[in-house]
Formats: C-alpha cells, structure tokens, sequence
C-alpha cells in the first residue's frame, strides 16, 4: 500500500472540489519540499492541515498531472479514477484520429490504438526510441505488433514472461496469421535448434530460456566463445 493517496474533496455550497493529498505526518515532512519545488513549482502556496496522525494537503485540480507524476504510486480514490478517464476520453475525442494502415491486420484498431501506432512510429522515426505505457488491457501487444510490422521490421525478438508468450501467440495466430513466429522452448539443445533452422519473423521468448541460452537483437543465439588452454 502506498504511503501516498489521492482524492477528490467534496464540494460544498456549489463551491469548487480540491485534490487531497493524505499521507501520515512524519511522511509529510519529508514530502513538504517535493510538492513545493515539483507539484506547485512556485505558483501558490501549499495548503497544508493536520488530522490525528495524517497530514492533508490541499490543491486546485489543475495540479492533477503534477500530482500523479510525482507521485505515481499514489492510491487514488475510486472517484478520481473516474474523472481521470472522463478526461482521458475527452482528450481522446479531440485528436484527429490517424488512418492508419497495418499490411496483413485482420482486425480492427480502436480510435485510440491508431492514435499509440501512428504515435509510436513517428517517435521512434525521429527520435529512436519510445515507450508506449497504455494501461492492462488496452492493447499493448496489438500496438507493438503493428508498430513492427507497420515500420518493415524483419526480425522481431520478443522478450516476456512464460505466460506472456502464448499470449502473444494467440494475437499472432488470429489477428497477423500472415506473419510467421515462433516461440523458443523446450530444453538447450530444442531451442536452439529451432532459432537455427526455422525462418520466421517474430521470436518469443521467455525470461528464464533467455537466461539459459542467450539470443541476440535478431533472435540468433550468442556464439559461444571458445576457451583458451
């Protein structure tokens, strides 16, 4: 549990609702300069009151981004989350959203899954790197396949947890059937094996298999080195 939570406060007499910070008093002296110089930055004065043990902090719902940036392990409460995601669909519906066309997709992207592709590719077009940090659930793997595949990438590595593999398994099967994969398991000498003599274009991996036999940027094993003496 975090030693941080977020809410909203109750408005009262029509009046406007504040962001409350709690957290217990000794933490809140440590956290006093944090919200000073990274949340607030100098454009007002924290509201700070004392209750029992807990240490209550006051802002204007324009620090909302502030807030959970410099406290991204904060519990929010359950009304908070619903106006973060109003707010997100909001700014979803304002965006011109992106044709964006994935050669071999049997399927169909969500608004804002067109708006991750056409986003990532362009970042990683011109910057070389990015991350796409969408909430469970929301498409991650689809996104990062089109992405792949959108950009003409020829071999794909990727790295997940056991249960992940046959998760992206099953997108590759039903939604990119055109697109060969495989997915390296099975003892040494089996995996190996299959890196070698199959041509495909996406590789799957567990962590654990990546720890016993090592596999490089383009899905091939490591060349062992040989010993001296």
């Amino acid at each position: 549990m975090s030693q941080v939570s977020l809410s909203l406060s109750k408005a009262k007499d029509g009046g406007k609702r504040h962001l409350v910070l709690r957290t217990n008093s000794v933490h809140g002296m440590n956290i006093k300069p944090i919200i000073r110089d990274h949340v607030l930055q100098g454009e007002a004065t924290p509201v700070i009151r004392y209750r029992g043990e807990d240490m209550l902090a006051m802002f204007n719902v324009r620090f909302l981004d502030r807030l959970t940036m410099t406290f991204p392990d904060a519990d929010l409460s359950d009304g908070l989350r619903r106006r973060m995601q109003r707010a997100a669909v909001k700014r979803l519906e304002a965006m011109d959203v992106p044709e964006v066309h994935v050669p071999g997709f049997q399927g169909d992207l969500y608004d804002f899954q067109a708006q991750g592709v056409d986003t990532t590719v362009d970042r990683l077009t011109t910057e070389g790197a990015f991350m796409l940090n969408d909430e469970m659930g929301l498409g991650k793997t689809i996104q990062a396949l089109a992405v792949a595949i959108k950009m003409k990438k020829k071999r794909i590595l990727v790295v997940t947890t056991k249960s992940g593999c046959g998760s992206w398994s099953k997108i590759l099967r039903n939604l990119f059937p055109k697109v060969k994969f495989v997915v390296i398991e099975g003892d040494g000498a089996k995996r190996e094996a299959i890196v070698r003599t199959r041509k495909v274009r996406v590789t799957l991996v567990n962590f654990e298999a990546l720890r016993v036999a090592p596999f490089d940027s383009q899905g091939k094993p490591w060349a062992k080195k040989k010993s001296r003496g």
